[in-house]
Parts: structure tokens; C-alpha cells; sequence
């Protein structure tokens, strides 16, 4: 434990002089023969492309992740999903920075200071993600949270992924339904789709207040107050 301290120790205090703690370049960098960050010009362009899609089109992480797997893959050479979109959004790296924070530290808690490789992005866009996902936490829902009560609450039964909600139109009319994040956006995944309608039927089937349930339990105990 103690060493473990000492470690911990060491490396904070190499961040806070302005040092890096990166074992692998994201996507957009490599190493060059130095250990220093160099630009890699054709991943850089998806980098930039994940930005302008979030802040210019004002696209959710998953219609992005769908979007990239149509030309492109991770660094990894993996297909894109909501992970690695959001990683690519939340990385100060690509604004210039080095940075470091433990695992159990708070995100308010990471340490930046000026990196000496070059910025993918600007700062100025870096902040107004930051901005935009702080407006979330503090309970500024996306029109989408209301427009779809079920997404991200339904799982999928096949895969577990969450469930995202859409709309299609016909002759006019417009229908709502929901499908798997995995299906939808990564292709590996052949739940299928369900209406909202029968979702709704399936919900109210399962919380109808029974007479010999709930409604009885509660009846006993107004009677018994009074």
C-alpha cells in the first residue's frame, strides 16, 4: 500500500510539471522516435470530424458512432460506438494538454497542463463540449429525453445494450419505436426494433394495480388511520 502511495505520488507530481502519462496515442497521434506526440493527419481528420458532428450538427454520441462505422474504425481497427465517441469528446489531449487523474479521483480533479505536442482541435471547442455535457448534468435533459421516455432504460435481450428511440413516417403519419444501440449503431446485434405503442401495453400491463394487490394493501391501510 505504502509503495503504492509513493507511486501515486511520484507521478502527480511529474503531471504537475507538465509531464505526460500516455502509454498509447489515441487516435489522430503516434510516437515518434522520441516518445513525443506527432500528429497522424488521416486519423486527425475523424477526430476533427466527431467534433464538428457534436457541436456544429448537434449530433448524439450514438448517430456519430453510426455515422463513423459507415468509413472509418478505431484506432484499434474496432467499429466506433458510444465509448469511444465520448472518449474522443472528453480527451484533453487533442486540445494540446497533458493531463492525468486516477481512476478514484473526480473528473474536477484532473491535472492539465500545456502539452508540447500539437492541438487537433482548439480549446475554444474543446470547452463548449465540456460546457455542453455540464448543462446535462445539472439536469438540462436533451429534447430527445423527453421526446423518447423509454431510451436507455429498455435493455436488449440478445446483446444488453440499451435501447434508442426513433421515428419513422408513413403516409403522413408519424410512428415512434426504439432499437438496440448494438443493432442500430455497430451492426452486431439483430434484436429487432419494437413500437412504442407495444412497449407502452407492456409497461401498463405490468404495473396495473391489481384488486387483490396493491389496491387492497393500501385500502387496509387508510382504514386502519383512520
Amino acid at each position: 500500500e505504502n509503495l503504492r502511495e509513493e507511486t501515486l505520488k511520484g507521478l502527480i507530481t511529474k503531471a504537475k510539471k507538465g509531464g505526460m502519462h500516455i502509454s498509447r496515442p489515441p487516435l489522430g497521434y503516434a510516437f515518434d522516435e522520441n516518445h513525443n506526440l506527432v500528429i497522424v493527419e488521416k486519423e486527425a481528420a475523424l477526430v476533427r470530424m466527431v467534433f464538428d458532428l457534436y457541436l456544429n450538427r448537434g449530433w448524439g454520441v450514438t448517430k456519430i458512432a453510426k455515422h463513423m462505422n459507415e468509413f472509418s474504425t478505431t484506432k484499434e481497427g474496432g467499429k466506433w460506438d458510444n465509448k469511444n465517441v465520448r472518449n474522443i469528446l472528453l480527451n484533453p489531449t487533442y486540445a494540446g494538454y497533458n493531463h492525468f487523474k486516477p481512476a478514484d479521483w473526480p473528473e474536477e480533479s484532473r491535472i492539465l497542463t500545456e502539452g508540447t505536442h500539437q492541438a487537433i482541435i482548439s480549446r475554444e471547442e474543446f470547452n463548449r463540449v465540456k460546457q455542453f455535457r455540464e448543462r446535462r448534468a445539472v439536469g438540462h435533459m436533451s429534447r430527445r429525453s423527453f421526446d423518447y421516455a423509454y431510451s436507455g432504460i429498455v435493455k436488449c435481450g440478445k446483446c444488453g445494450a440499451t435501447y434508442s428511440g426513433n421515428v419513422s413516417v408513413h403516409n403522413g403519419r408519424a410512428y415512434r419505436y426504439y432499437r438496440c444501440l448494438n443493432q442500430y449503431a455497430k451492426n452486431t446485434c439483430d434484436a429487432p426494433s419494437i413500437s412504442e405503442r407495444m412497449l407502452n401495453e407492456m409497461v401498463f400491463e405490468h404495473v396495473m394495480l391489481m384488486d387483490d394487490g396493491i389496491q387492497k394493501d393500501t385500502k387496509k391501510k387508510i382504514e386502519a388511520r383512520n
